[in-house]
């Protein structure tokens, strides 16, 4: 028996001439097919899972084992690894290299693309993709990605892509974070609490009266310098508190690495806690003009801008070392130390160690050469001056005198 059918779709017009039953049931269940599967990409949007270095990009949400793109983050610095589970080969090499273009709504992509093994899927494409490539744009903005890759063509939907994207980067630290908004501005309070009759003073970034603060220091009365603790509210991620974790600071005439910890005093009051020297070259940053950019590893970089800074730090650091005066003067004096050194090189090293205020001070004086005087600052181990181009870093016996990329190994006579 034959059969004469006309189907009518919405785009077009489908004549199917006299064909046998057979025939037209197989034509009937191909277009059924393609019906149900255009249905269940359409409904596939994008999404991200996990926090931190462990945030994963997929092209669908709840999808189980059928993922047919994934984006995992292996931190702020490196690329992300992009694995397309739906185009992969039955044939193929562990990790052979494979040419793959990606077409977004007509623009190529070009890929050197690594083959990885994954069992009954088959030898599924991996390559890298940068914070700074162009593909990602693409991937936000377009509607459909088509993926050539050995010999055969995959597509995905790019629902959702956009801000799945953004989460992403956000959580993998490829998007700077400018907390916490327009009312944001820098101020200075000084308070007494309940529990001491000593006065505070907090430098602060952030918006008056409320919890949104990026950035807070802080000094008391009584207390003895030159360290002032700094506080840089950021998520943290996964790691636990108390753990020592290193900040990089980039600023105006800045860049530098500083040894923190991580620290959560509250479930809203949580991130990286530094102890800064008082006459540290960062407090200088602040009667610049631009932006502050604080980045610790794997973590989301933070931005503060600098605007209206300089006033409310100069007050700030002017009452703190006035609460240092205030704690000299109560200090009980102690005597000089001098220290002799014999260097590698054959030069001499002599320092003398003043600790009759309530910070040290290490006055270096290295092969006959005039007297340089270094304040402690935060050491990891042994202890450190420095004054931000010296820096003396001593233990048991032992001195390191490093001037810039000189470095002199001394030992004590």
């Amino acid at each position: 028996m034959i059969m004469r059918l006309r189907l009518f779709f919405p785009l077009f017009t489908f004549r199917l001439s006299t064909l046998p039953w057979a025939v037209a049931l197989a034509v009937f269940a191909t277009i059924f097919a393609f019906m149900s599967l255009s249905a269940s990409a359409a409904s596939r949007s994008w999404s991200t899972s996990g926090s931190g270095e462990k945030i994963v990009l997929t092209d669908c949400r709840d999808c189980g084992d059928d993922i047919g793109m994934m984006v995992v983050c292996r931190g702020a610095e490196r690329p992300a690894l992009v694995t397309v589970h739906w185009a992969a080969v039955a044939n193929g090499q562990e990790g052979a290299t494979l040419p793959m273009v990606l077409n977004i709504d007509g623009q190529n992509f070009n890929r050197q693309a690594v083959t990885r093994y994954f069992g009954q899927i088959g030898y599924t494409p991996e390559f890298e993709l940068d914070r700074n490539d162009a593909l990602i744009a693409a991937l936000q903005s377009g509607r459909s990605l088509k993926i050539s890759f050995g010999g055969q063509t995959t597509e995905l939907a790019l629902q959702g892509s956009h801000d799945a994207f953004e989460s992403f980067k956000t959580h993998c630290g490829w998007n700077p974070t400018t907390p916490p908004g327009n009312d944001a501005k820098w101020f200075v309070q000084t308070y007494s609490s309940a529990n001491s009759s000593q006065p505070k003073t907090f430098l602060t970034f952030g918006i008056p009266e409320t919890d949104a603060i990026a950035f807070s220091a802080r000094c008391e009365s009584g207390q003895r310098g030159p360290e002032l603790m700094a506080d840089l509210l950021i998520d943290s991620g996964d790691i636990a508190p108390s753990q020592p974790i290193d900040l990089n600071l980039q600023g105006p005439n800045l860049k530098a690495t500083y040894a923190g910890k991580v620290f959560k005093d509250s479930s809203e009051y949580a991130g990286i806690r530094l102890v800064i020297g008082i006459d540290d070259p960062l407090w200088q940053v602040f009667s610049k003009t631009g932006e502050l950019v604080l980045q610790a590893k794997n973590l989301a970089p933070v931005t503060i801008p600098l605007q209206g800074a300089e006033r409310p730090v100069q007050d700030f650091l002017k009452t703190c070392r006035a609460y240092f005066a205030a704690a000299d003067t109560a200090a009980t004096p102690e005597q000089d130390n001098v220290y002799l050194y014999d260097c590698e090189d054959g030069s001499k090293l002599r320092a003398r160690y003043d600790n009759s205020r309530s910070y040290s001070v290490a006055h270096v004086s290295h092969a006959g050469q005039t007297e340089v005087a270094l304040i402690q600052v935060v050491s990891g181990s042994g202890v450190k001056y420095s004054n931000g181009d010296l820096t003396l870093h001593t233990k048991a016996g032992d001195a390191l005198l490093i001037d810039g990329e000189t470095v002199h190994r001394c030992h004590s006579e």
